[in-house]
């Protein structure tokens, strides 16, 4: 009995192939895995980063474009610990940096009106962390 399986579905299953091979160290194999899949899916976003990583990609297939639902699935699948990686595993402190220096300049905190009238908001790459520590150092008048 003949299942008919999507493009999409395929080019899925041929790449998780592939990447489970990739992480055997059968590079070959992984390789003709991410190949199958763009022969099924051709703008396969996973397939053609995968190829990339592996430097299969040829001079002929130069990515100039990812297809958006790769995209949007990346990052919607990344964005539930990117704040984690970010600032534990990359060990990014430029929130401390800015905190530290607007801290260090005790003449603007001198002259802020009563709480209840401001507000500041930390309008940095969304993940809120300077936001953070000017509220753990200055008060509750953050946003």
């Amino acid at each position: 009995f003949g299942l008919s399986v999507s493009p999409s579905l395929q080019a899925d299953l041929y790449v998780n192939f592939g990447v489970l091979y990739k992480q055997s160290r059968k590079l070959d194999q992984a390789s003709e895995y991410f190949r199958r899949a763009l022969q099924v899916h051709p703008e396969d976003g996973h397939a053609l980063v995968q190829l990339a990583s592996l430097d299969q990609i040829q001079q002929s297939e130069n990515v100039v474009r990812l297809d958006s639902d790769y995209v949007v699935g990346l990052f919607d699948g990344y964005s539930q610990r990117f704040e984690h990686e970010l600032v534990h595993v990359l060990q990014y402190v430029g929130h401390k940096l800015v905190a530290d220096a607007l801290l260090a300049q005790d003449d603007w905190l001198q002259e802020l009106p009563k709480k209840s009238s401001i507000s500041i908001v930390d309008i940095g790459c969304g993940t809120g962390l300077l936001g953070e520590l000017l509220r753990l150092q200055v008060g509750d008048f953050l946003l």
